[in-house]
């Protein structure tokens, strides 16, 4: 099984960083209890917008959470509405983790 990363980038909206911050924590705690992601990353870039990595199992766990009810929660919600725009979202197979 080939663990799956995905790595995302955003422009959050002006005054709604603490916000974002704490649904963006509650969106990954509830993606690693009732998903199986092994957990994630979230920085303050240099130029004011936002970085998360995250890892899980397998490819497919991200997809079944994603396409499932997760996306649908209160907290998912406000993750969206508290960004001004998603910059990047990219995908990746990982190949070797040195992280833990």
């Amino acid at each position: 099984m080939t663990k799956h990363a995905a790595f995302y980038h955003w422009k959050v909206k002006s005054g709604r960083e603490e916000e974002f911050e704490a649904a963006w924590a509650k969106v990954t705690e509830d993606g690693k209890s009732r998903c199986g992601s092994l957990g994630a990353t979230l920085s303050r870039c240099d130029d004011g917008t936002y970085a998360a990595y995250a890892l899980w199992p397998d490819k497919e766990s991200r997809e079944k959470c994603w396409l499932g009810d997760q996306s649908q929660t209160e907290e998912a919600k406000a993750l969206v509405d508290c960004t001004e725009e998603k910059l990047s979202e990219v995908l990746m197979d990982v190949k070797t983790d040195m992280m833990g």
